[in-house]
């Protein structure tokens, strides 16, 4: 596995509007794939991230206590979206709404995963890297068991999932919640749209 070595800067770079960086993880979550737009934004060269872990390029601004809720979503290979940050090569920083597809094998384990990454509501990310900042203090300070029951508590005040808080903080911007819907689930929708079955 390559040694990135990334040194950050401080300074935002942003993703284009409806440009996605696409990566594709194998079961065990080395990098397998990068799309032309990874290459051109991040720096990263395929030689550079190929055979990387998902979390090679986290950024230390990420508390690990919003890491550890999209690795549990890997585990049980659910989508999440929630806006987070990465590095790029050169060491600065972009915000994005995260987006999974799992390819998943006649017994249920993982075969594969596919990450979106997409331009997120710039609405969200100021109220979002304050709670991110409060939660890194606290589990540097006192513990990643009491960041995560400040957190619990933080959403049980807003009644709300941490995915919801997402959306609900973008919806000014127009927040689309992106949906994985099986061809089957599809037709039954529309089965019970039309004859109320």
């Amino acid at each position: 596995m390559n040694d990135l070595n990334l040194t950050p800067n401080d300074r935002e770079v942003r993703l284009e509007p409806g440009q996605d960086i696409i990566s594709k993880y194998s079961a065990d979550l080395l990098l397998e794939y990068i799309n032309e737009y990874f290459e051109e934004f991040s720096g990263f060269k395929i030689h550079d991230e190929l055979g990387n872990s998902f979390d090679s390029v986290k950024h230390y601004d990420m508390p690990q206590t919003i890491l550890n809720i999209i690795d549990q979503h890997i585990v049980d290979k659910k989508n999440i979206n929630l806006i987070i940050k990465n590095e790029i090569k050169d060491g600065r920083f972009y915000w994005f709404l995260t987006d999974f597809k799992f390819k998943i094998n006649e017994d249920e384990s993982l075969n594969s995963m596919v990450f979106y990454r997409k331009s997120p509501s710039r609405i969200a990310i100021p109220v979002l890297d304050n709670l991110y900042k409060k939660l890194i203090d606290i589990e540097k300070h006192v513990s990643m068991e009491v960041a995560e029951k400040y957190l619990e508590g933080f959403l049980e005040e807003k009644k709300m999932s941490f995915k919801e808080y997402t959306k609900h903080l973008s919806q000014e911007e127009g927040f689309t919640e992106i949906k994985q819907k099986s061809p089957r689930k599809q037709k039954k929708s529309l089965m019970k749209k039309l004859f109320g079955k």
